[in-house]
């Protein structure tokens, strides 16, 4: 018996987040699981705090109080509108698009995935044109399938199967999209250490699926 507070980046449900959770319920039924969608920057704090049980969230912690488990990993796709002249290619340079506006969350929202990609326009010298005022990702779907700009984004929302937009491979060694499952060991408790227990080997099954596929 037990509650547990599970905290979520909300496209991280894209990488196997409920195939766990259905596994917990099952073999752990009495436990009652209490989903909250927040952003991972907030996630951080509130595992720091304890006001959550544990967290699925972009980027890998650094905060010595928090533990974490690596999620599969996931590449970076620019996302395009779909009727873009260099929207049929197979893979794409952002040197090819460095005068297009890119649509970008505030570093204050989501700043693993703002540094990341900061990071591959400046390995290619690219400065680039930024709306930021986006705060999730389905937002930015929309505003790309509409011309409002182009997108660095997760490959893995491809499995949404947004209308109007493009997911192109990036050229060259791929970039990673890291994500984690975290939690504070300060504050783990026995139905914790079931869920955690429960959780990884599911996690290292995704994983190892990912790169068989790949």
């Amino acid at each position: 018996a037990g509650r547990l507070d599970i905290a979520f980046a909300g496209t991280l449900m894209l990488r196997g987040i409920p195939r766990i959770l259905e596994e917990f319920r099952r073999r752990a039924p009495g436990i009652e699981l209490a989903l909250h969608e927040m952003p991972s920057s907030e996630q951080v704090e509130c595992l720091r705090h304890a006001s959550v049980s544990a967290g699925f969230l972009y980027g890998v912690p650094t905060q010595p109080e928090l533990d974490t488990i690596r999620l599969r990993t996931d590449s970076f796709v620019l996302c395009m509108r779909a009727d873009h002249p260099l929207a049929q290619r197979p893979v794409i340079r952002l040197q090819d698009v460095a005068d297009e506006t890119f649509l970008m969350f505030k570093r204050e929202i989501n700043p693993v995935n703002h540094d990341a990609v900061m990071a591959l326009f400046h390995r290619v010298g690219i400065h680039p044109r930024l709306v930021h005022a986006i705060r999730n990702w389905f937002t930015m779907l929309a505003m790309v399938s509409q011309g409002c700009g182009m997108a660095v984004m997760s490959g893995s929302l491809a499995r949404l199967g947004c209308a109007g937009v493009r997911m192109l491979p990036l050229a060259g060694e791929p970039a990673e999209s890291p994500a984690s499952l975290v939690w504070n060991r300060g504050a783990c408790t026995p139905a914790l250490r079931q869920f955690l227990a429960c959780a990884e080997p599911l996690i290292h099954d995704e994983a190892q699926h990912a790169c068989l596929v790949a």
